[in-house]
């Protein structure tokens, strides 16, 4: 969810989680060998996940290291005196890490803790270009299909969309919209999707425009135009048979807080109550749980430490309540969805989280890499999430299915 000019704070957000990832340590291990007592971060997660390992006297080249997560070896993406980058390997459980470097070894002193959920790797996305995977697209399911299209490969904005059949594991291809947009919003209401906002190199502005797609005509129709300041990243959920859309980032580059309801049957906007708090958030997500109400949040970038807030909006009322914030460490293009009224909060880094908003309570589940700017949507029991951009900065086609 991203327009042009934001595109360095995309990557400003991606370096940031490594910088955090590589300081944020948890103290194990014991000298052996010579080497160092090791260091390592995340502390929990899932496989396939990068987790860094600190310390001193590692073998600058990666092969001059060995890393074995519960006695299960490692792949090692990156090495130096001090750093090993390793993947959590296929098939582990929780237990401890062990380095061995010209045949020392040490071994941590705490668990890597593998979280609940598991991750499937499922059929990639096609490319509309052989080489142009996308990020800050827009996901959504009707029905038992899911569906991922725009995004940009920070030179190209898409105006396509694909269907996803879990049945079959394949991609079709359907109607484009004719306007590429990147960092778009929508909802679903009533088996049609509702889609607009966003940046387009296509016409060199952020748009206002908003569209109603329907899944058996396989046709783009333009709906009224958002009537408030034309955004960026914008939240988009819906809420018993209206949509509501909110945040986001103005042309000239501010955070927003205004909110807006549409409604679908007279195809009119209404402003509603603004988001409150100190300050709006930033590449925000959203979700909603019941027809009465929504939640929206993200990080405050202007403190020091970055807190990622968590507001329960209520229809009814068109009143906001604070909820408990999010306590994870990325969330900058975080993405969200609801799998069988359990609501997930994921990418924006390697981290996963379930909100009980009966409890107001937030359970870390297992993620799949490091991943942000994706696309997502629900079926039935499972999640899925796809494209977007990992640590080294490039953008992806691949779509992964959660299972909680």
């Amino acid at each position: 969810m991203m327009g042009a000019k934001m595109k360095g704070f995309f990557f400003v957000g991606i370096v940031f989680f490594v910088s955090l990832t590589a300081c944020k340590k948890e103290n194990n291990g014991s000298d052996s060998g010579g080497i160092s007592h090791i260091f390592f971060n995340p502390v929990k997660g899932s496989t396939g996940i990068p987790v860094f390992i600190s310390g001193i006297r590692f073998d600058s080249i990666p092969g001059g290291n060995t890393v074995f997560f519960n006695g299960i070896k490692a792949t090692i993406f990156q090495s130096s005196d001090t750093l090993i980058g390793a993947y959590v390997p296929v098939g582990v459980s929780t237990g401890r890490i062990r380095v061995t470097v010209n045949g020392a070894s040490v071994t941590s002193a705490s668990d890597f803790v593998i979280l609940d959920g598991t991750w499937t790797k499922m059929a990639d996305l096609p490319l509309p270009f052989p080489t142009n995977p996308r990020a800050l697209g827009i996901g959504f399911a009707i029905g038992n299909t899911g569906y991922i299209g725009f995004g940009t490969d920070s030179r190209t904005d898409f105006d396509d969309l694909y269907a996803y059949d879990p049945s079959t594991n394949t991609w079709s291809q359907k109607a484009s919209l004719g306007l590429a947009m990147e960092g778009p919003a929508g909802f679903v209401i009533n088996n049609k999707a509702y889609i607009g906002f966003g940046y387009s190199k296509q016409v060199s502005d952020v748009t206002n425009d908003f569209y109603e797609y329907d899944p058996p005509t396989n046709t783009w129709t333009r709906r009224a135009d958002f009537p408030g300041t034309a955004r960026t990243y914008p939240v988009g959920i819906s809420i018993g048979n209206l949509g509501y859309v909110g945040l986001g980032q103005s042309k000239d580059g501010n955070f927003l807080i205004d909110v807006w309801q549409y409604d679908p049957t007279t195809d009119t906007w209404l402003r509603k109550a603004d988001f409150p708090g100190t300050a709006p958030p930033v590449y925000p997500f959203g979700f909603s749980l019941n027809d009465s109400t929504g939640y929206a949040g993200g990080p405050l970038l202007q403190t020091g430490d970055i807190q990622t807030v968590l507001w329960q909006y209520s229809s009814r009322s068109d009143q906001w309540k604070q909820k408990r914030d999010f306590p994870g460490d990325g969330s900058l293009f975080a993405n969200s969805l609801v799998i069988q009224g359990n609501a997930y909060v994921m990418g924006g880094g390697v981290e996963n989280w379930l909100y009980d908003p009966v409890a107001d309570n937030w359970v870390q589940k297992a993620f799949f890499d490091s991943r942000s700017g994706g696309s997502t949507f629900a079926i039935g029991v499972n999640g899925y999430y796809g494209c977007g951009s990992g640590l080294d900065g490039l953008f992806n086609h691949d779509l992964w299915q959660f299972t909680p």
